[in-house]
């Protein structure tokens, strides 16, 4: 971004979204077999896990769209799904996602501009930025790297209209060949913490400028997933000209976002119009205002 366009960038964060093209939600696209299942689904939980929740689990608990995500997810076998979703509110309880994780937790990691959400697409589904870019030469905490990611994905869940599950992702490299390398125990726990515990949230992953050493490594890893995740994953080269993909995923245009994201709520780095200046303090304050976060 240029000092003239930092001078009037967009400081205040988009999230809510204000489109009226929301798709069907999933659960109106059901058959009757999937139907039943998540019924009985739904009739198990209480059973599954009795005793006092709060108002946050509860609501999770609650939601048919929660069920049908580990039901899609372990391909709608019900006694996977089940233990696959005790897995998680065992994860949400000790990692204190729904009572103890704030803004001021990762305070040091979100001022370096890493990682937010910001906007929506043309589907009310959230844009959320992980930058690699912004960690060059900084010392950095791979916790609280992790922690934010977890707090930026509750934080756009939250702020999902109604019927949406899911988000797109935009992941930036463009300096990360100069910045302090990821260990690979933090990628592999990043990973983890995405396919276990956040199914079926991926609409799809925009990975900008990825380094051959990214390639190399979703080389490896590539037969080992399914076909919807391998569709979900795009490569996006900020230059105008193209370049070679990894043997996975696509390769696309930096303007190729633009066929599912309106130019107004898409960063000019992507190809929108979107200036925006991420500011720690204006967007946490926002996300309270919003009723995203906890006052």
């Amino acid at each position: 971004m240029t000092a003239a366009a930092e001078k009037t960038a967009i400081r205040e964060p988009t999230l809510r979204f204000t489109g009226n093209s929301l798709q069907p939600s999933s659960l109106d696209t059901l058959t009757a077999d999937e139907k039943q299942l998540v019924t009985s689904f739904r009739d198990s939980v209480p059973t599954i896990f009795p005793g006092e929740h709060s108002p946050a689990m509860a609501r999770f608990l609650a939601d048919d769209l929660t069920l049908y995500r580990y039901l899609q997810g372990e391909k709608w076998n019900l006694g996977r799904a089940q233990a696959a979703l005790q897995k998680t509110i065992a994860w949400r309880d000790e990692y204190g996602v729904d009572s103890g994780l704030r803004p001021e937790d990762v305070e040091k990691q979100s001022r370096g501009k890493t990682n937010y959400f910001n906007g929506f697409d043309r589907h009310g589904r959230p844009l959320m930025y992980i930058k690699k870019r912004n960690d060059k030469g900084e010392e950095l905490n791979f916790k609280m790297g992790i922690q934010l990611m977890v707090l930026v994905l509750e934080t756009a869940i939250a702020a999902m209209p109604n019927g949406v599950h899911q988000l797109i992702i935009i992941l930036d490299f463009t300096l990360s060949n100069q910045a302090q390398p990821t260990p690979f125990s933090v990628a592999i726990e990043t990973l983890r913490i995405l396919t276990t515990h956040y199914p079926e949230r991926l609409a799809r992953a925009c990975l900008v400028n990825a380094p051959t050493a990214m390639r190399l490594s979703l080389n490896l890893i590539w037969p080992f997933m399914d076909e919807r995740t391998k569709s979900k994953i795009k490569f996006v080269n900020a230059a105008p000209t193209g370049t070679t993909p990894a043997t996975g995923g696509s390769k696309t245009g930096k303007n190729d976002l633009l066929e599912c994201i309106e130019a107004e709520a898409l960063e000019t780095t992507y190809g929108g119009t979107l200036e925006f200046e991420y500011n720690h303090d204006v967007y946490w304050q926002k996300a309270r205002e919003e009723g995203l976060v906890q006052a």
